[in-house]
């Protein structure tokens, strides 16, 4: 099995009041990595670790919604409370960080559940907590 990859999304302060969550390293051959845009869904492998970086003035922090769908308020309670991740029946492994404030990086590490519960196609929903009306992510598995 490959090792994993390591992928980055960085915040910054929005043209609006919204900020900008954008992958930092992009799987697509046909986007070039200096002209990923902005809001992209980050394109990950199952196992890969995405970090977030924080260069807003805002604190942020990733976030589940309700039921894993688009248009879901965000769930109330801490992650892990098992709503599976779509395209899957994984109810179990979840992610998010701590909240991440200005000029930081999020920790702990969030690592993809495995691709035995993660297939290709599935997609992750997040928002950032403090801010959940107007900053909705996704990260997107690939082959």
């Amino acid at each position: 099995m490959p090792p994993a990859l390591e992928w980055s999304v960085l915040i910054q302060t929005g043209t609006s009041a919204a900020a900008t969550f954008t992958p930092q390293l992009y799987d697509d051959p046909t986007v070039q990595k200096d002209k990923v845009p902005l809001n992209a869904p980050l394109a990950a492998k199952a196992g890969d670790m995405v970090t977030w970086g924080n260069a807003s003035a805002d604190t942020h922090q990733p976030w589940p919604l309700q039921g894993n769908a688009a248009g879901a308020p965000p769930m109330a309670e801490n992650p892990n409370t098992g709503f599976p991740i779509a395209g899957t029946t994984d109810v179990t492994t979840y992610f998010y960080a701590r909240p991440i404030l200005p000029d930081n990086s999020s920790t702990p590490q969030y690592v993809l559940p495995p691709a035995a519960t993660l297939p290709v196609g599935a997609i992750i929903n997040y928002c950032c907590k403090f801010h959940p009306d107007t900053e909705r992510f996704q990260i997107t598995i690939v082959g």
